[in-house]
């Protein structure tokens, strides 16, 4: 073999290899980034505080706009 041919099996090499860093590099970044979290509810703690006795005895829920987190999951059981 010459040196031409060597030059282009490690040119050869070194384009596999940096492909296949990318491709690694990539699903890492891929996963921390769009990996989506289940969101599934409020805490318990926050609705108790919610919730009021008015003066005939009956509970009053006062209901607060949220809005939902970017990247959350919302199943329906």
């Amino acid at each position: 073999m010459n040196n031409s041919q060597d030059e282009q099996e490690i040119f050869a090499i070194d384009i596999i290899i940096s492909l296949l860093l990318g491709v690694v590099i990539g699903l890492i970044f891929g996963y921390m980034v769009f990996k989506k979290k289940l969101y599934k509810g409020p805490n318990s703690k926050d609705i108790v505080k919610q919730v009021h006795e008015d003066a005939k005895g009956k509970y009053i829920w006062e209901p607060v706009i949220t809005i939902c987190p970017l990247g959350t999951i919302h199943k329906d059981y």
